[in-house]
């Protein structure tokens, strides 16, 4: 119950007028207060201890629900997601009913006129992939690279990444993994495609087209990459977390510390002679020193994408950028399979063809234990980017967004089943 306010006191403007008796308790000694003895009757003059009605403000003197802003009027948090300053008036802002406001997720799926663009390029990527197959390519002696089994390996590795890309970014399967991928791929194969131009130099004067080729589709994937990625938010990297980035950070230390060492092993047998011998092939710190510097290269990218991807957030990111690193090491890896059914010339042994002929030199070719242990590091990298990104998606599929409990117990609104009348203080 309101408490009595002094009988000189008018109550403030919008308060309830207080219950106030009609006169003192009954069986009270002694002269009671006075009380005013009720409202005075609307047709009677205002009494003096009662306000007038005239004195309360009416419905008029409050803002109508018109005169507030409505939710269409301020920019939703989409707008401005950098926490820039609002420009222009309210008029300026998308409307509420906008569907890429309405709906965050429209974010990761734009439309297809916002990714034509970057999906066209990638295209063009893929196609001059595959014209750079055809003309004279850097080796000893410059060749197509369609001549060669273990070079069409190479290319046709890395035409798949690329056109894993472009379908990913067309049919808007997942924007953001096509985007990653091509930029895993292209950081990784940058440093490929400068060790094939390096080894073009040493040979030769470099003007074989098929690299410059294979050079130019690059840069039109690193476009596509560029302009894909501006149409959709792609995550931020994040501290390790679990023992899953441990694991990604060692296995990719693994695959570059394998990587570096010869893979080729040749032997050669003279049976007449009763002699043998054998050689490695691919040491990186043998090579001369631009094409070590290239190779390093080539490492220093695996290693800067496959580190961010077991670091980035959302993980799904993370990994499609490292299966784009993985697509362009295993051309390398599964090369070098098909370099063993090439013909090693005997002076690779210091022996003319003629020297061999007459003595039966026989040459054999095999795999040295670091290209397994590449292999296994490299699979073992894949496999923990695929755990990440599935463990990643079902953690967020999972979740469920519950209103939490209330001070009832209940989860639903504590105002939902209060009656519809209380015993409030009445004027």
């Amino acid at each position: 119950m309101t408490p009595p306010l002094p009988t000189d006191a008018r109550p403030a403007a919008g308060q309830l007028a207080p219950n106030y008796p009609a006169g003192p308790p009954a069986g009270a000694p002694g002269p009671g207060p006075s009380y005013p003895t009720g409202p005075p009757a609307l047709d009677s003059p205002p009494s003096a201890d009662y306000p007038s009605a005239l004195d309360y403000p009416s419905a008029l003197d409050y803002p109508s629900a018109l005169d507030y802003p409505s939710a269409l009027d301020y920019p939703s948090a989409l707008d401005h997601a950098d926490g820039a300053a609002a420009p222009g008036p309210a008029s300026a802002y998308p409307a509420a009913t906008d569907p890429a406001a309405a709906d965050p997720a429209s974010l990761l799926r734009p439309r297809f006129a916002e990714v034509a663009l970057g999906g066209a390029l990638l295209l063009i990527c893929l196609g001059l992939h595959i014209g750079a197959m055809f003309p004279p390519y850097p080796g000893l002696p410059a060749s197509p690279v369609v001549s060669s089994s273990w070079e069409i390996a190479v290319y046709v590795c890395l035409e798949i990444g690329w056109a894993l890309a472009a379908v990913l970014v067309l049919s808007r399967t997942s924007v953001r993994g096509g985007a990653a991928l091509g930029a895993g791929l292209g950081v990784v194969e940058l440093g490929l495609l400068a060790v094939d131009i390096a080894n073009g130099f040493q040979v030769s004067d470099g003007s074989e087209a098929g690299a410059w080729l294979a050079l130019a589709g690059l840069g039109f994937g690193a476009a596509g990459v560029l302009v894909t990625a501006s149409t959709v938010p792609l995550g931020t990297p994040r501290a390790p977390r679990g023992r899953s980035a441990v694991l990604m950070l060692l296995a990719t230390f693994a695959v570059v510390l394998a990587y570096l060492p010869s893979w080729d092993k040749w032997t050669a047998v003279a049976p007449s002679l009763h002699v043998s011998g054998s050689v490695t092939e691919g040491n990186a710190f043998a090579q001369p020193t631009v094409v070590m510097a290239c190779v390093l290269l080539t490492v220093i990218g695996f290693a800067f994408v496959a580190v961010l991807g077991s670091v980035w957030y959302p993980a799904t990111v993370g990994a499609w950028a490292t299966a784009g690193a993985v697509i362009a090491l295993a051309s390398q890896l599964i090369s070098a399979v098909f370099q063993l059914s090439e013909a090693v010339p005997s002076t690779a042994f210091g022996v003319s063809a003629t020297q061999a002929r007459s003595v039966g030199l026989r040459i054999s070719t095999s795999l040295t234990g670091w290209w397994e242990a590449d292999v296994a590091a490299t699979v073992l990298l894949a496999l923990l980017a695929l755990s990440a990104a599935l463990s990643s998606r079902k953690a967020t599929t999972s979740t469920v967004e519950r209103p939490g409990p209330f001070d009832n117990g209940s989860v639903a609104s504590p105002h939902a089943d209060w009656p519809a009348d209380h015993d409030w203080p009445r004027s």
